[in-house]
């Protein structure tokens, strides 16, 4: 904490020679970071900064992007500190302050800080600007599951076309016709009541079929 507190004690005699509205624009970010309103003392901050650069403006930057969660930007800014005053007593509390962000860095650690005010740090976003969740679809595609639904409608179609065509040939040759759908059911029925049973079967397969295929389609075209 001794660099953080000699650049806090500094900061008044840093801005002492500064134009008025460096000095209020720190007085006021100052105040915003007390009550934890941190992307205001954030741009209070810079402000203050574009009008007199100094090595306590940059580590005060640093501390608003570490609390709203914006790691890059904190890491540039603790940087500046060491370009802007790389002699300065006790800087290993900013190359530790660096070296924590990058361990975040490498975790994935990205999302915002507590006392944010629900500012979110960068990261993946659609064109309104919102985080996306891990795994989630980009906005325009349609997650993977839907097609897998129209993929399982589809096999099971084709299932029961083939279990159709099965009970029809076996229906066939319980009456002794290469095909029993080419038979009147009255004839059918009358010749052989299993046949009949397989031959009403082979109907509702080939219904069924057919519906789940349609669907499958159906499926598969509204979900592109």
């Amino acid at each position: 904490m001794l660099f953080a507190t000699l650049l806090l004690l500094a900061a008044p005699a840093q801005l002492a020679d500064a134009p008025l509205a460096a000095q209020r624009e720190y007085a006021a970010g100052a105040r915003d970071f007390a009550e934890k309103r941190y992307f205001e003392a954030l741009e209070h901050f810079r402000a203050a900064d574009r009008l007199r650069p100094s090595a306590n403006l940059a580590y005060d930057i640093a501390r608003c992007d570490e609390q709203l969660g914006d790691l890059l930007s904190a890491r540039r800014a603790y940087l500046e500190v060491l370009r802007r005053a790389p002699g300065a007593p006790d800087r290993d509390e900013v190359d530790a302050a660096i070296a924590s962000i990058d361990a975040r860095l490498t975790l994935g650690d990205v999302t915002s800080a507590p006392g944010s005010g629900g500012r979110q740090a960068a990261g993946p976003s659609g064109p309104s600007g919102e985080p996306r969740a891990p795994g989630a679809a980009p906005p325009g595609e349609t997650p993977g599951r839907s097609h897998l639904l129209a993929w399982s409608l589809l096999g099971a179609g084709a299932a029961a076309l083939i279990g159709g065509g099965v009970l029809n040939l076996l229906a066939a040759q319980q009456v002794g016709s290469p095909d029993a759908l080419a038979e009147p059911p009255a004839v059918v029925s009358a010749q052989n009541p299993r046949a009949q049973g397989l031959f009403t079967a082979a109907i509702v397969c080939y219904a069924a079929g057919a519906a789940l295929g349609v669907g499958g389609l159906l499926d598969y075209w509204l979900s592109r």
